[in-house]
């Protein structure tokens, strides 16, 4: 049986718990969910404590990822994993 975490609920979770993590060594302040759902990307907004703000995109896991790497790069995006089984740059 195979089951999924609904990529909302990951969402959810990275925006009550972004503070326990940190993005190239600086801790998350607060980040905010793009108001369209199923839209790039999917939070818009993760501020750091040193004033950075970025975006980043939720997957499960890195092959349900369907944008192109540069995207990412782009936007100084972040992609937030739970999950990386398959190879991603």
């Amino acid at each position: 049986m195979t089951w999924q975490i609904p990529e909302s609920l990951l969402q959810q979770y990275w925006i009550a718990k972004c503070q326990a993590y940190t993005v190239n060594g600086k801790k998350v302040l607060f980040a905010k969910a793009n108001t369209h759902v199923d839209r790039f990307p999917d939070i818009i907004l993760n501020k750091l404590e040193n004033g950075f703000e970025c975006p980043a995109e939720v997957e499960l896991r890195t092959s349900n990822f369907n944008h192109s790497p540069e995207q990412l790069s782009d936007l100084t995006s972040k992609m937030v994993l739970s999950r990386r089984n398959t190879s991603y740059p």
